[in-house]
């Protein structure tokens, strides 16, 4: 039962990005979560930054489980 919801949710994310990647954000309906990868990344790449410079280690925690699929 689980790999069926998880084949429908990876049809949907396909759909939408075939739908939504490339176009303007006027054309995106609201409430949407809108993610700029090149900043995220960029984020990502000054925090591992930052720890090492300070000499700790980096172990992220996040509940994946809890939050929609981005």
């Amino acid at each position: 039962m689980a790999t069926s919801s998880l084949a429908a949710l990876e049809e949907q994310r396909k759909e939408l990005v075939k739908k939504y990647v490339g176009t303007t954000l006027k054309d995106v309906p609201v409430p949407s979560a809108v993610l700029d990868l090149s900043k995220v990344k960029r984020n990502c790449t000054r925090m591992l930054d930052a720890v090492d410079a300070l000499g700790f280690g980096w172990r992220a925690h996040i509940k994946t489980h809890k939050v929609p699929p981005l």
